[in-house]
């Protein structure tokens, strides 16, 4: 990681901005779509529980 760094300038901020912020962005996106496909596979479950709940106390109650 260290060797990423030694081209560029130690006293320039901005020196290592370019390179440092696509990836970060990427892997931020990348952690979003993670975890919100498993919000939604969680959603998805947890409706298909209820419903099939509902549906067994409906037919207990008839």
């Amino acid at each position: 990681m260290s060797n990423l760094y030694s081209r560029a300038p130690k006293s320039d901020p901005r020196s290592k901005q370019p390179r440092d912020l696509p990836l970060d962005i990427s892997g931020f996106r990348y952690l979003i779509s993670r975890a919100s496909t498993l919000r939604a596979r969680r959603s998805m479950n947890r409706l298909r529980s209820s419903v099939e709940f509902g549906s067994y106390s409906s037919w207990l109650m008839v």
